[in-house]
This record gives structure tokens, sequence and C-alpha cells, in this order.
């Protein structure tokens, strides 16, 4: 009777010890997945920082160009004018030359 008592006695530490590298087993493992989430949260609370970060630089860079294309629509209107007085001026100079009309030559237009 006691090779039995010592068999079960051994049969009681085994299974305790087992069972307490398999709660360690879990405990790790679950810990570990939980920290992966946690990494994981973080990761994509920061990716969407990253996100809004770029969103918000990309609507300044976004709103610079429309400005600098108003200017530069209005610069190229006031050269479009410029060049269409001197386009009339030039007309008027061919004109009086062709018609040998004698000098002074006719003014400069200032309006079309």
């Amino acid at each position: 009777m006691t090779r039995v008592d010592a068999e079960t006695v051994l049969l009681l530490i085994a299974a305790v010890l087992s069972s307490s590298v398999i709660t360690a087993a879990i405990t790790s493992t679950v810990s570990w997945k939980l920290g992966v989430r946690g990494d994981e949260r973080e990761a994509r609370a920061d990716e969407a920082a990253a996100r809004r970060d770029t969103i918000a630089d990309r609507d300044g860079l976004i709103d610079q160009i429309q400005e600098e294309l108003a200017d530069t629509r209005t610069r190229v209107t006031a050269l479009e004018r410029e060049y269409a007085l001197e386009q009339a001026w030039n007309r008027q100079l061919i004109d009086h030359i062709y018609r040998r009309r004698e000098p002074p030559p006719p003014p400069r237009p200032t309006t079309l």
C-alpha cells in the first residue's frame, strides 16, 4: 500500500507541475498576445496621427498652390493685355509706314 501511495503522490506532483507549466505557458501566451494588441493599437494610433499630419500638410500645400495659381492667373491676364496693346501699336506703326505717312508716328494706344 505504501507503493500505491507513493505512486499516487508522484502522480499528483506530476499533475501539479504539469498544470503549473501549462498555466504558465497559457499566461505568457495571453500576456504576449495582449502586448501585441497594445502595440498594434499604439501603431494604429501613430499611423492615424501621421495620416492626419499628412492630410494637414497636403491641405496647406493645396491652399498655397491655389494662391500661387490665382496670382499667376492675374499676372498672365495682365501680360496678355499688355501683349494685345503691343500688337495693336505695332499694327498702327506698320499701317503708318505702309501708307507712307510723315513722322511723328501715331501715339501708343492705352486701351483696346
